[in-house]
């Protein structure tokens, strides 16, 4: 007689342009999981209970967030002292809110490759031993207007006519100045950073605002200290309900859960 895989309980923090590709997904079916309910305050019809954080945290065997970075301690509060694993879209709220960190024990918080391609082989660089590595962002105005960054330097997005670097930094600065646009920055430092390591592996992150771009284009390149170079680029047209956010992070959740690849713990 063989034995079967135990289903796995899933809840669902958010259902805005990356939460409802994922709700949709899970409701479809992805064998061994069961989707239980879904935390969102606004309304709308979803496919699941509504539940509040400490409901979907306590029913839950993992946590799914796709949420406001800022809305992701209150949500880390609720699961991780119940000892249920967190797989966050929001990379960037680690380190804007290092506490997330602190609540957690080895294995219970879990990063997708999100909308960054090779993470896998990224990870594996980590444990040869990385020399350098750098992100190159490039997106459409209007995707990063309102940015803390760009409001801080006065600069007017709607005037730029050619492709222009608009900023070049650490991950954290990055996480700073453009908290809805830089999940890719801080997903690549922690994937450069070996398992264990007590602090961030130091990525370089470039931001470009390029009129003529039809979405969100990242690409990475890393460097071994015995040689090994990766260079890695993909695009990917923006959500039509958020031009901050790209669907490929939605997918890359679908894709973790579907063949258990595609992601790390923290």
């Amino acid at each position: 007689m063989q034995n079967s895989k135990p289903i796995q309980r899933v809840g669902l923090a958010g259902c805005g342009a990356l939460g409802s590709i994922i709700a949709d997904g899970l409701h479809r079916g992805i064998g061994g999981y069961r989707m239980i309910g879904i935390a969102e305050i606004r309304p709308m019809d979803l496919p699941a209970p509504r539940m509040e954080f400490a409901e979907l945290a306590e029913q839950s065997d993992y946590v799914i967030e796709a949420l406001p970075p800022n809305v992701v301690p209150e949500l880390a509060s609720e699961v991780l002292p119940r000892g249920k694993k967190l797989l966050l879209l929001s990379a960037a709220a680690l380190l804007r809110f290092p506490e997330i960190m602190e609540m957690a024990v080895p294995g219970q918080l879990l990063v997708t490759s999100g909308a960054l391609s090779g993470i896998d082989a990224v990870r594996a660089f980590a444990l040869r031993g990385i020399k350098s590595a750098k992100l190159i962002s490039a997106k459409p105005p209007h995707a990063l207007a309102g940015a803390p960054y760009v409001v801080d330097h006065k600069m007017n997005m709607a005037t730029i006519t050619s492709p222009l670097r608009i900023f070049v930094g650490s991950a954290p600065d990055a996480a700073r100045g453009f908290p809805a646009n830089t999940n890719v920055g801080v997903t690549l430092a922690l994937a450069c950073t070996p398992y264990g390591a007590k602090e961030l592996f130091n990525i370089t992150v470039e931001i470009w605002a390029d009129p003529m771009a039809a979405g969100n284009t990242h690409k990475i390149q890393v460097e071994t200290h015995d040689g090994a170079v990766l260079t890695s680029e993909i695009f990917s047209p923006p959500s039509l309900i958020n031009p901050k956010s790209s669907p490929q992070a939605a997918y890359a959740m679908l894709a973790h859960l579907q063949t258990g690849g595609g992601a790390f713990e923290i």
